[in-house]
């Protein structure tokens, strides 16, 4: 996710409904094991689609249930934004 967003740096996560998510935003979400973070590409009514800024191709889908939130800030240090 850089420039954006750097390793040992800190997200800024909100929850959010379903309808509020949209492309381009940063979703957060839980995939059993960890929690992972990328751009939202697209909303569908039961999952998103998401990708790194550095990659091609996309993920799989998520499904709203593995959803967290959205990242509003990112903090690193003395920086935030």
């Amino acid at each position: 996710m850089r420039p954006w967003i750097w390793p040992h740096g800190h997200l800024i996560v909100r929850e959010c409904s379903p309808g509020e998510l949209k492309r381009g935003d940063i979703a957060v979400w839980f995939d059993g094991r960890r929690l992972l973070s990328h751009r939202v590409i697209n909303t569908t009514r039961g999952e998103i689609t998401t990708r790194a800024d550095s990659h091609r191709s996309t993920d799989p889908p998520v499904a709203w249930s593995q959803v967290v939130g959205r990242a509003v800030a990112f903090e690193r240090g003395p920086i935030r934004y």
